[in-house]
């Protein structure tokens, strides 16, 4: 079980910081004064989701060693080529659009942003280490 501690410790820290950037837009936004407009355009409303997973990823990535570096930058590539195909075949065969996204999209549909493309990443580092506690742990049986 010892090898399932940084998958499960890279979940947790990636969940917390969802609640932290929730926190600190909230703040943010209370002490500004602004209430929260649906169809705001600004930067902040994209990095800031982006920035506490990335700084954790990369303190990770220091802590680990680079090698995770290939499997962020690997996973991001095929994660989001994956969901613009799947977004791509969905509309092909159904002729609707499944999901859209409205703000730097790679193509003109929609089927991805560059925005998701990270959060493929930090996916793949987790996924890749979990399955690897898990093939060690069940090739020890």
């Amino acid at each position: 079980m010892q090898s399932f501690v940084f998958p499960i410790t890279y979940l947790f820290l990636m969940i917390l910081s969802v609640f932290a950037e929730n926190l600190v837009s909230k703040t943010l936004r209370h002490l500004t004064n602004k209430g929260l407009r649906k169809h705001y355009q600004s930067w902040g409303r994209y990095v800031m989701p982006l920035l506490f997973p990335m700084i954790i990823t990369a303190f990770v990535i220091y802590l680990q060693g680079y090698s995770l570096l290939y499997y962020f930058l690997i996973f991001s590539v095929l994660g989001g080529f994956m969901e613009w195909i799947a977004g791509y075949l969905y509309n092909l065969i159904s002729t609707k659009q499944l999901w859209t996204y409205h703000y730097l999209t790679v193509g003109k549909k929609g089927y991805t942003s560059w925005i998701i493309i990270p959060i493929w990443g930090c996916a793949g580092i987790f996924f890749a280490y979990f399955g690897q506690a898990l093939f060690a742990t069940l090739s020890a049986h």
